[in-house]
């Protein structure tokens, strides 16, 4: 249960059924703690992450696996705390046994070795920092091993003209029109659920988000 209301975004309802769970005298496993954590971080909830992950270790006694350091590590990427998950990073035992320069794209491999977004996120990353000879680093490292960066990609047809859009891609000449349209059809759906007292469905490539009472189950966090 815990995993599919994370799975649907639904964080505070994960929270919820877990906590319910401690009530009536079930010990969370370590795989309920992955869903919890995964459920925050959909929805960027940082502290409630925090206070998971210390709970697990200092009050149920479980040891973190390397899914558990994954989970905190999204969670603080995603909400552009980059030092901190540096520094949460720092912190793990084995991170000590690594050089400074290299341990978050070392553990970061670890936790997924074939998974481009691992790569792509770490190098972003860098570049934002202005560390170009990591960024190149980075790609040289995914050369080596064969892994490349599939951009998410659709196609439409629209009176014979296929279309295709790739993510992160401005190229399309009406890209500025569909952005804009797409904002438009996130706020109106929000208005019909408030307006109409309805729950409304969506899916993106990542989760699906409940639109109810004028608000999103995401909390506006992509």
């Amino acid at each position: 249960m815990i995993n599919g209301f994370a799975i649907h975004g639904l964080a505070s309802d994960a929270i919820d059924y877990f906590c319910r769970m401690r009530e009536v005298g079930v010990k969370p496993s370590d795989v309920a703690y992955i869903n919890l954590l995964t459920a925050c971080s959909h929805v960027g909830m940082v502290e409630e992450g925090r206070k998971y992950f210390s709970q697990m270790v200092n009050v149920d006694g479980l040891e973190p696996r390397i899914e558990h350091y994954g989970c905190m590590v999204d969670l603080l990427g995603r909400s552009g705390l980059l030092e901190k998950a540096d520094q949460f990073i720092h912190n793990m035992p084995d991170a000590r046994k690594r050089g400074d320069g290299k341990r978050v794209a070392n553990i970061l491999m670890e936790m997924v070795p074939q998974d481009s977004g691992a790569y792509v996120a770490l190098s972003n990353m860098y570049a934002s920092q202005g560390n170009w000879s990591e960024v190149s680093e980075m790609r040289l490292r995914m050369k080596e091993m064969d892994i490349r960066k599939d951009p998410g990609c659709s196609w439409i047809d629209v009176d014979g003209v296929l279309h295709e859009f790739l993510v992160e891609d401005d190229s399309h000449p009406r890209a500025k029109d569909i952005n804009s349209k797409l904002v438009e059809i996130s706020e109106k759906l929000r208005l019909i659920s408030k307006v109409y007292e309805r729950k409304i469905t969506v899916r993106d490539r990542k989760r699906f988000h409940h639109f109810q009472d004028g608000s999103c189950s995401c909390m506006d966090y992509w």
